[in-house]
């Protein structure tokens, strides 16, 4: 999936600036210097604003229906509202303790050996234990079926690099993830001493495992996680796991899976090099990191020790004053959880007809803009243009909320509530475990093509394997849209939004998938060239921009960046050209949309790893790219705001 729009981040001074030196101080001034950051939050943003509005409905619609009961005809929402209360249960968890874990964890203890990791491994991936590797199942990247796919497991830290000697976030995290982790050591009923001890062997595996990861930059570039070789081929990776036989134990349950013979290796660095981790020798380091893992994993679904640790830790990670509210890590929980039926709901009670007709209609608008643009390119050959029209012609487009749930939900065993002894622990990792069966289940089928966002998730993003854009509910509100808002200011928003996601389709990853969602090239040589000619000039754009405490990595942020150029470009067709009082409109309700300001030690783990642009950058670097900005307000050489026509760039 194609990052969405993002939203978040973004410390900046409160001084109120010009258009001509910093418009984006200069349309926000006011309110960055009347705006604080709430205590538990990180950053304050128009997206975290609107995110809270929408949270506080729906919790407010929970409490009415544990109340009254659930009126409703959508599958599944009653135990949406199960799962919530029971995660508010405090009084519940802590009665069970541990305990609704503890066969998990004994499973864990149980490892004695690497071989006693092999033999398990196939079950232990169906019930989701974290391993430091990972076998699932994706689409294929050439053609429409399910087929298995091999990556690096995940590292406690988001990005390999925090872990080299000097790296500023390293020495700060790490020594967090090492009180955490002792924490939550001590918690499982470890002594102090072996807690530590564990903790210590934990983060050692963790060393080794980012050794051999990818890097946030080249995770963003998806020619990096293509690689796709028969079982036989993969099988020789490893001598100290039988993956061929791992392959068959976990594709079993797979009827349509005889005769495929395929997966990808998404970390090629990581499985050439796998035996070097995955070894007898580092069986020890290993243990604790699983477990480690595992209660990591756990901490939100146990007692209330355990959810504080986690609660404090991610407080302490983003530097924020006080940790997040238990009713708000209950909602996130219950979203990722079983927030299917919930984004029904929301659509249904909370988005209107008109709303999902007037943006299809602006999403048309969009797409004409862009085709116009393809069609009138001066750089690209027919074949090509021909190719990139058919891509557009040819995109999925969702608005608003999903019909019904996901097929997945058909094979989800019944839920089970408190008052029949059901734990908030067991469902999770029931549900976990099913939809892990069902997607394994699934190889050689062609994919489900679902929503991948709830509806009230105020974001959008285009997903390039089914060629699609998606706009959910949460983002088509005030102040991102708004029957009360001009054309003008409306396509300075929400316009610039589809016109960002639309755009993905043709950045520098999404470029590389056809109109059918398959990777294939498209371009002829040439004009591959020339794209990557402009491609390099964005890179250059923003590569190395100080921003708190850190440089941006202008090739970790050249997709959204390029979205953002083309997706301002096309947004701006929608508007008269000739009437400056709509293009001001156009340009405030733009900057209007990337207010935020942020803790510094949010910003500094963020853009390391975040292939957005911090928002102050997204407002003063791509307008000092765009010709008609100049236009409106006159800037002229010597403005901060200026940037010479030769370094300026038009990708589309």
């Amino acid at each position: 999936m194609s990052g969405g729009c993002g939203g978040g981040g973004g410390s900046v001074s409160d001084d109120e600036g010009t258009p001509e030196d910093d418009y984006y101080a200069f349309v926000n001034s006011d309110w960055l210097a009347k705006t604080t950051i709430p205590d538990d939050r990180s950053n304050v943003s128009n997206f975290s604003l609107l995110d809270d509005e929408i949270r506080a409905k729906l919790l407010d619609d929970f409490k009415s229906m544990t109340v009254s009961g659930v009126d409703s005809d959508i599958p599944w929402l009653d135990n949406s509202l199960k799962y919530y209360n029971m995660f508010m249960d405090m009084g519940k968890r802590d009665s069970d303790g541990l305990d609704p874990a503890s066969d998990d964890l004994r499973r864990i203890d149980a490892l004695n050996s690497l071989g006693d990791i092999s033999s398990s491994a196939d079950q232990l991936i169906l019930d989701n234990f974290s391993l430091p590797f990972a076998i699932n199942v994706d689409k294929d990247p050439y053609n429409e079926r399910y087929i298995l796919s091999a990556s690096a497991g995940s590292t406690f830290i988001p990005e390999p690099s925090y872990y080299e000697t000097g790296d500023a976030n390293g020495e700060r995290v790490i020594p967090l993830l090492r009180d955490y982790l002792t924490k939550l050591f001590t918690a499982a009923g470890l002594e102090e001493a072996s807690a530590q001890a564990e903790a210590e062997n934990a983060i050692a595996f963790d060393r080794l495992l980012a050794d051999l990861c990818r890097s946030a930059e080249e995770q963003n570039d998806v020619t990096t996680g293509i690689n796709v070789v028969t079982y036989e081929d993969f099988a020789k990776k490893s001598e100290n796991i039988d993956l061929e036989e791992l392959i068959e134990k976990l594709t079993s349950g797979s009827p349509k899976s005889v005769g495929i013979n395929e997966i990808n290796i998404e970390d090629t660095k990581f499985w050439d090099a796998f035996d070097t981790l995955y070894s007898e020798k580092n069986f020890t380091l290993m243990k604790s990191w699983i477990k480690g893992k595992a209660l990591d994993g756990y901490s939100l679904y146990l007692d209330s020790e355990l959810l504080s640790e986690r609660l404090n830790y991610d407080m302490k990670m983003n530097g924020s004053d006080k940790p997040q509210e238990i009713d708000e890590a209950a909602f996130d929980a219950v979203s990722s959880v079983l927030g299917d039926p919930i984004s029904i709901y929301y659509g249904g009670k909370y988005f209107s007809a008109q709303a999902r007709s007037d943006v299809e209609e602006m999403v048309r608008d969009i797409l004409a803009e862009y085709r116009g643009k393809i069609s009138e390119n001066s750089w690209l050959g027919d074949a090509t243009k021909e190719k990139a029209i058919a891509k557009l012609d040819t995109m999925t487009l969702r608005i608003g909320y999903p019909d019904s749930l996901p097929p997945k939900y058909d094979s989800y065993d019944d839920f089970i509530p408190s008052e029949q002894g059901g734990s908030l622990y067991g469902n999770t990792v029931a549900i976990g475990r099913a939809s892990n069966r069902y997607i394994f289940s699934r190889i050689g089928e062609k994919p489900d093509n679902v929503w991948q966002m709830t509806s009230y998730t105020v974001n959008a993003y285009y997903e390039p394997e089914d060629n699609s854009i998606n706009f959910p509910a949460g983002i088509l509100s005030a102040p991102f849209y708004s029957f009360e808002k001009s054309r003008a200011e409306n396509a300075g928003s929400i316009g610039m939004v589809i016109g960002h996601e639309v755009s993905h389709a043709f950045d520098p990853n999404g470029a590389l998938y056809d109109e059918e969602g398959n990777y294939k090239n498209w371009w002829t040589d040439s004009d591959k060239a020339e794209f990557s000619r402009r491609s390099e000039v964005m890179v250059n754009l923003f590569d190395g921009i100080s921003y708190a405490g850190i440089k941006i990595n202008g090739k970790l942020t050249l997709g959204e960046n390029t979205a953002d150029a083309t997706g301002l470009e096309c947004a701006l067709g929608l508007v008269d050209s000739s009437d400056n009082e709509q293009l001001k409109a156009f340009f405030e309700s733009y900057a209007t949309m990337w207010r935020n300001k942020a803790r510094q030690e949010y910003e500094a783990l963020r853009y390391t790893t975040d292939p957005h642009s911090p928002p102050k950058l997204r407002v003063n670097v791509q307008l000092s790219n765009c010709d008609k900005f100049y236009d409106v307000y006159d800037v002229v050489e010597g403005d901060a705001m200026y940037l010479a026509p030769e370094k300026r760039v038009t990708v589309w």
